[in-house]
């Protein structure tokens, strides 16, 4: 997998560099900065978002599992009630 991700982040800083080259060669340097458009903005955050929430529903199983009655017994944690 990191073998992967390596060569896709080689890839991607080549594609990067010719880009540039590019635009050098052809005098338009004023061309490089083209935001992609919102909707793949959208898209992106939305695939993150649903990546953390996994991620984060991942810890809290994990740690619901890790919590046993004994451990909640032993606790010397006080609940206070406002």
């Amino acid at each position: 997998m990191v073998t992967m991700k390596k060569n896709a982040l080689e890839a991607l800083a080549d594609s990067i560099k010719e880009y540039i080259l590019t635009a050098v060669e052809n005098d338009a340097i004023n061309t490089i900065f083209d935001p992609a458009h919102a909707k793949y903005w959208r898209m992106y955050n939305e695939l993150k978002t649903k990546q953390s929430s996994r991620s984060l529903k991942m810890s809290i199983k994990k740690l619901l599992t890790s919590v046993t009655n004994d451990n909640l017994q032993q606790s010397t944690a006080e609940i206070n009630y406002a």
